[in-house]
């Protein structure tokens, strides 16, 4: 099966040759690597480019030559969005500039409830706490914790200027308390809602016009608490520009599949006019369409 094991590709060695351009060159200089790797990505790894070409040609409908133009500039994009990440938590931020739509509803959630933040493989999601100055309140992302320990040890001691706080999915539920504290503390809690890990529960819907699986766990969390909830994006623009997206915070009155619909809209809205921002490097349908 092509599901995604919560593990993301990565070296020590390739992490250090970009941070080097990005600390001696600039960002400009590993954009010009990212042509080379992005190249050998999209030849000599047919698992990621198969399954963004069906993203692209039957849920999106282009035509086969304007998927495979298409995957490879994805591949691209998709390199981009890491090293504006590395720049960024780096001590770059000052070369990029920003807009901000619905900002006030997160200032909002975090000075008074705290609440639950669900974003997606799409953008650049995982910047946008850097980007949010005006929240005091703890800002925590809860992610699968499968990386090799050496690139995460590495990465800790690079990137100096790291303002969330990290809370590792684990077999030993320990995530789970971590959650529960934030919750009684009216923090924020930041989760993607598209991906889920083999031996959980998932969710089923439709995604751009075909049946897919979700992870069941934010859905469930922020109808289960009444924790409110608001639909986070952060969408790379032309050049070193991001524009953040946040939905005004409501708590949801009904079930986890409703909730799940309503991001499924949001999601399918930025999706279409960001297609080449779409970063899940599996089939993502395959699964359900096996069922």
């Amino acid at each position: 099966m092509a599901e995604w094991k919560g593990q993301s590709r990565g070296t020590v060695l390739g992490y250090k040759i970009f941070l080097f351009l990005l600390e001696r060159v600039g960002i400009k200089a590993a954009y010009a690597l990212l042509v080379f790797v992005s190249s050998y990505y999209f030849f000599f790894v047919p698992k990621a480019t198969k399954s963004i070409f069906y993203y692209f040609h039957k849920r999106l409908g282009y035509h086969p030559l304007r998927a495979i133009l298409h995957t490879r500039k994805n591949l691209f994009v998709f390199g981009q969005t890491i090293i504006d990440k590395f720049a960024i938590m780096g001590g770059l931020r000052h070369a990029f500039s920003y807009e901000f739509e619905g900002e006030e509803h997160l200032i909002e959630m975090g000075n008074s409830t705290g609440g639950i933040l669900i974003g997606a493989h799409l953008g650049n999601w995982d910047i946008a706490g850097n980007f949010l100055n005006k929240l005091n309140t703890p800002f925590n992302v809860v992610m699968y914790e499968n990386e090799m320990e050496q690139v995460k040890n590495f990465m800790d001691k690079s990137l100096n200027e790291k303002k969330i706080n990290i809370i590792p999915i684990k077999q030993d539920l320990s995530h789970v308390f971590a959650i529960n504290n934030a919750i009684k503390n009216k923090e924020l809690i930041c989760f993607h809602g598209d991906r889920f890990m083999d031996g959980t529960k998932p969710l089923s819907a439709e995604f751009l016009g075909e049946m897919a699986l979700f992870p069941n766990g934010p859905f469930y969390m922020a109808t289960r608490f009444k924790y409110p909830y608001s639909f986070v994006y952060c969408m790379k623009e032309a050049g070193l520009h991001y524009h953040l997206f946040a939905t005004k915070g409501q708590v949801h009155e009904g079930q986890p599949e409703e909730l799940l619909k309503k991001y499924i809209i949001e999601l399918e809205s930025k999706v279409k006019k960001y297609p080449l921002q779409w970063f899940n490097y599996y089939d993502f349908w395959k699964k359900e369409r096996s069922l």
